[in-house]
């Protein structure tokens, strides 16, 4: 049998001292990841990687001091790791993003006041595409094997949804372009 830990907590305390080591261990897996060399340069986001190989170094061997020191208090306090399923994650932000998408098509961009002439026609359907590729992400994160995996019909988009009778937008029943082929209900889990 495994000794208890050397200052027992309720479980409030227990939660709040490892969300916060939790998030510190993914901010330092980024920083590691920068310190190796990462640098995305994609579309619309561009990261440029300006430290140096003595940076690097250094940063290398003050995340290995850190993780050490956290490591010691996820021992002396007997907390617990979690294990973050990639697919899950993936899943819940794509899920979460299409509404974004759909409130930057012409109708909701009022807002920011009178769209210019040609707006509607030339960003509409492309904001649609989107929607619908990120509704075949969202469904392919959520297709693993032995898993139960959310529903997600890319096919119909918000747009499609509202000519059909169903509710696709902020206020409807329901979220995310996976909630479509089930009446618009929570994504399944």
């Amino acid at each position: 049998m495994q000794p208890g830990p050397a200052i027992p907590l309720n479980e409030s305390h227990r939660r709040a001292v490892t969300i916060t080591l939790r998030m510190m261990d993914q901010m330092l897996c980024e920083f590691e990841e920068y310190a190796r060399g990462r640098e995305i340069h994609s579309v619309f986001f561009e990261e440029q990687n300006s430290l140096t190989a003595r940076q690097k170094t250094a940063l290398l061997a003050e995340i290995e001091k850190v993780r050490g020191l956290m490591e010691e208090i996820k021992n002396h306090l007997s907390l617990e790791g979690e294990v973050e399923n990639v697919s899950n994650s993936m899943w819940g932000r794509a899920s979460a993003f299409w509404e974004v998408l759909v409130e930057t098509t012409s109708r909701h961009l009022k807002r920011y006041g009178e769209a210019p002439a040609g707006l509607a026609e030339y960003l509409d359907p492309r904001m649609e595409a989107l929607i619908q590729h990120l509704g075949v992400i969202t469904k392919l994160a959520g297709s693993r094997s032995g898993g139960r995996g959310p529903v997600a019909d890319s096919s119909k988009t918000d747009s499609a949804r509202r000519k059909a009778g169903g509710h696709g937008e902020r206020g409807g029943r329901g979220g995310g372009p996976e909630a479509t082929s089930r009446g618009g209900d929570e994504p399944e889990r």
